[in-house]
């Protein structure tokens, strides 16, 4: 079987061949496998095997290298629960050691990136008990140091004459090997303060006068990309120490990139800058609220353009959607002109998935009148939208996903259980589909019949109110089943919008039945009032 040779062994061999190199890289890579699935019935091996591969960061051929890097983050995961913040402390400041000179004395750009990396995953798994401040620094200044580097390499690749040799194909390998250097920089940034928290900030402020230049107009979509990354995530999760450094760099001229961003003819650039104002919108600071609401019209121009609905920019219009979704209790009167299209712009499909379905719920639990527009006017766009997300079973299995998908069928129930409402929603000609499809679910009960059948059983408006009281309280019974203890229930209820009748506005609400049970059932039907 495949064994971990030594080194000198390895290269004193008279009859050195691929061979034995073969099989050094399946043992390392069987290693790290085995790290990655075992856990804790591995702690036996942990320490020899961390020798292992702190001894493999200076192999010679790059593969083992990045195998004994990858293998070291599921090291630390093999002790973390069963031996704790001080096993854990044991092995990263040996990884962290090893680590740091492999990373200053790589040669490869790709194998570099690897190492920058197994970083990254070691700081997600060490949380902030792991960390000490001085080794904060010193990550900081690892990160510092290749943002230099990739500056002056790209500075040399400036020079003329300096690729005139390589062919367009390697140009593009060298290209994409480079940019992944800043990419991991940037992954580092956002799991460090999402792991960490706001004292990440001592690892991220020496870097700041190497990231701004990165973003600017006149560099690579590319390094714009991730630059801008690197600025989302002080937004996200320093706000209000950063706010005041970018108010001295030139927060105006940040905040105009940020907005020629959103109309960049790369879409990676446009979902970078979405993503962006969805942050400042939903930011406690009312300086960046603000300046997200500011840029509501340019993302609603965003989503107007045709191009945005090919499949391969749909991350960049899920972001353009998500900053929308944000854009609440900040500038009213401004901001609801926006809103008012928001249920026209949303697309479900295969492929922009579930996500869009979240963006329209946090939308609707806003409680904006802006939701269902002046009369219901979106009430035809509102109610095709979510029959399409039931009928297409969007939904994944996730908690939040069930949560969603449960009070998003009360929204259906509520419009249903109207018959001004309904009518008024399913009467033009574009409705034909969405009526056809409540049909078709019912007729042929798939996938989601139960949750969309009873919307197309509802009697005459007449009877509707006394039916639906009889028809909840049945309903509540029988979630009680055949268990002869007590079950206590109360209604809720809950706003999901406005109507009008041309003189007055009125609250449109839904009764949700809460059972007093460590499991409850789905929301029940909902009655109407007005």
């Amino acid at each position: 079987s495949p064994t971990v040779v030594n080194d000198e062994a390895l290269l004193t061999e008279e009859n050195f061949d691929a061979l034995k190199l073969e099989e050094k890289a399946t043992a390392c890579r069987g290693i790290f496998c085995f790290a990655r699935k075992l856990g804790v019935l591995l702690i036996p091996y942990v320490e020899e095997l961390s020798n292992l591969m702190i001894d493999h960061l200076k192999f010679f051929d790059g593969r083992i290298r990045e195998f004994a890097a990858d293998t070291l983050p599921h090291l630390l995961d093999c002790v973390r629960t069963e031996r704790g913040v001080s096993a854990l402390r044991l092995l990263w400041v040996r990884f962290w050691n090893a680590l740091k000179q492999a990373i200053k004395s790589e040669g490869e750009i790709d194998i570099k990136s690897q190492l920058i990396t197994s970083v990254e995953y070691c700081i997600a798994r060490l949380g902030p008990e792991g960390l000490t401040g001085e080794e904060l620094r010193e990550i900081g200044a690892m990160l510092k140091e290749e943002l230099e580097g990739y500056e002056l390499r790209r500075q040399w690749g400036d020079e003329p004459g300096e690729f005139d040799a390589v062919t367009d194909e390697e140009f593009g390998e060298i290209i994409n090997m480079e940019i992944a250097i800043l990419a991991r920089i940037s992954d580092v940034i956002h799991t460090g303060f999402k792991t960490i928290g706001n004292i990440f900030h001592q690892v991220v402020n020496p870097l700041l006068p190497l990231v701004f230049p990165i973003i600017d107009h006149r560099r690579s979509y590319l390094e714009r990309q991730w630059g801008l990354c690197i600025i989302n995530d002080l937004i996200e999760f320093s706000p209000q120490e950063y706010e005041d450094i970018l108010r001295e760099k030139d927060r105006d001229g940040l905040i105009e990139l940020f907005y020629q961003s959103l109309i960049d003819e790369c879409f990676e650039v446009r979902q970078v800058a979405a993503y962006g104002f969805g942050v400042m919108a939903m930011s406690r600071h009312l300086g960046w609220a603000d300046i997200a609401a500011s840029g509501a019209s340019t993302l609603a121009s965003m989503i107007a353009r045709r191009e945005t609905e090919e499949t391969d920019q749909s991350l960049a219009v899920e972001n353009i959607l998500e900053a929308v979704s944000e854009f609440r209790g900040n500038n009213e009167s401004d901001v609801n002109k926006i809103l008012s299209n928001f249920i026209h712009w949303m697309q479900i499909s295969g492929d922009l998935g579930g996500d869009s379905v979240h963006s329209v719920h946090r939308f609707l639990e806003a409680q904006k009148s802006a939701a269902v527009g002046d009369l219901f006017s979106n009430g035809p766009e509102l109610l095709s939208l979510l029959v399409t997300a039931m009928k297409t079973n969007v939904f994944d299995e996730k908690p939040e996903s069930v949560q969603v998908k449960s009070q998003l069928v009360e929204i259906l129930r509520q419009i249903r259980a109207d018959e001004n409402t309904f009518m008024g929603s399913t009467a033009n000609a574009n409705m034909e589909d969405t009526v056809d499809d409540m049909e078709f679910v019912e007729t042929n009960e798939i996938r989601v019949p139960q949750e969309v059948m009873v919307l197309t059983n509802i009697p005459p408006a007449e009877n509707r109110a006394r039916h639906e009281k009889n028809k909840l309280m049945k309903e509540v019974e029988s979630f009680m089943g055949d268990s002869q203890a007590p079950h206590e229930y109360e209604t809720q209820t809950m706003v999901v919008g406005t109507s009008h009748d041309g003189k007055h506005e009125k609250e449109i609400q839904t009764t949700v039945v809460k059972i007093d049970d460590a499991s409850p059932p789905d929301p029940m039907p909902s009655t109407s009032r007005f």
